[in-house]
């Protein structure tokens, strides 16, 4: 897989913007109340929607990406000061429109009341990202009960995997073979905590996260973080793929959930892994613009106004909307916020590691 690295052929940029518009389909139904209709729920008759694979796809990459740049520096600052730029002033410019827009556009309340209301300013505290507050005042209280928007709650999940890559190869496993260790060790409590769906779903309030999530998201991301480590002993082999995709629609048709959810992140890192470096005329795709994160965090907002406020209710449709708006605002936040964090990070390295591969910097996580 040493391959992967060209700028020239891999495809993580295109991948990543497949997932997030996974998301989007999926919150598409979810949102007006017509999830069992979603295709994947729909055709197998579990609760596998495309948004479970976006999701896992996500974490899959960012554990091999994280992992890559931890091993090319050589400064703890320096790598928690690259993923703060690359998450936060993307997260904040979004939580502050959210505020001073999307907000007053369509609370109830006076304007007066709304600007008057403590919890629109305490909203502003989503930017730290452990913390996170669901609603603005008098913002859809009476019709959807969801938060505005429901897809940063996986950031604090995010974060959390980053700051255990350097404690996890720095302090406790040195060795490859311990870092697979560790991802059985992951993937046995996943089974433990799946069986004993009380412990799965506690939540913890001081961090914002279910534990049961926090361990399944941390299943992908750990075999993302394996992937990197042997990249150059895996194999990648066109039949291999196709048995492995198919032998995964087989397990999916007979929906045992639990075995789906154990196979699932070594099945689909492999099938992620492989079409990441399969030479396609769409390698060059996004080289130098990551549109999938300003879709991740835009989306939701704008999903709940069409179907909420301007009473579109297909799904469909209301897909198609969104998208007409939410890919501009995507285009926006590159250009405008993402890609100067980008350059402002390189601006501010603290020490020069040595770089052992070629990426993309937008690669980076």
């Amino acid at each position: 897989m040493q391959h992967l690295y060209k700028p020239s052929s891999n495809n993580f940029n295109l991948i990543r913007l497949v997932a997030a518009l996974f998301v989007v389909l999926t919150h598409s139904f979810d949102i007006p109340g017509n999830g069992l209709n979603e295709p994947l729920r729909y055709l197998f008759g579990i609760d596998f929607p495309f948004s479970y694979l976006g999701l896992s796809t996500f974490f899959l990459i960012s554990g091999f990406l994280i992992t890559q740049s931890w091993v090319r520096q050589n400064s703890f600052k320096q790598f928690v000061l690259n993923r703060l730029l690359r998450i936060i002033p993307g997260l904040a410019v979004v939580i502050v429109l959210t505020i001073l827009v999307y907000g007053p556009m369509l609370t109830t309340l006076p304007l007066g009341a709304y600007f008057g209301n403590i919890e629109t300013y305490t909203y502003l505290k989503n930017i730290l990202i452990i913390q996170t507050q669901g609603h603005l005042p008098g913002v859809f209280t009476n019709i959807y009960r969801g938060p505005i928007n429901g897809s940063i709650w996986t950031l604090p999940y995010e974060v959390l995997f980053y700051l255990c890559v350097p404690f996890a190869s720095g302090v406790l496993f040195r060795t490859k073979l311990r870092s697979f260790v560790t991802v059985l060790a992951l993937l046995s409590a996943a089974y433990w905590m799946l069986v004993n769906h009380d412990v799965a779903n506690m939540y913890s309030s001081k961090l914002n996260i279910y534990r049961g999530s926090f361990v399944l998201f941390g299943g992908f991301f750990a075999v993302g973080s394996v992937f990197y480590t042997y990249h150059e002993k895996i194999a990648f082999r066109k039949d291999y793929f196709w048995s492995i995709l198919l032998g995964y629609i087989i397990l999916i048709s007979f929906g045992n959930i639990i075995l789906i959810r154990l196979s699932s992140p070594f099945v689909l890192g492999y099938l992620v892994f492989c079409l990441a470096l399969w030479p396609s005329k769409l390698s060059t795709f996004g080289k130098n613009m990551d549109l999938s994160y300003g879709i991740y965090i835009y989306a939701y907002p704008l999903q709940i106004m069409v179907i909420y406020y301007f009473h579109v209710q297909n799904p469909w449709i209301s897909l198609l909307i969104v998208l007409s708006l939410v890919i501009p605002l995507a285009l926006s936040s590159w250009y405008f916020v993402e890609k100067p964090a980008l350059k402002l990070r390189r601006g501010l390295k603290m020490h020069q590691a040595k770089r052992p591969f070629e990426v993309t910097p937008e690669l980076n996580g």
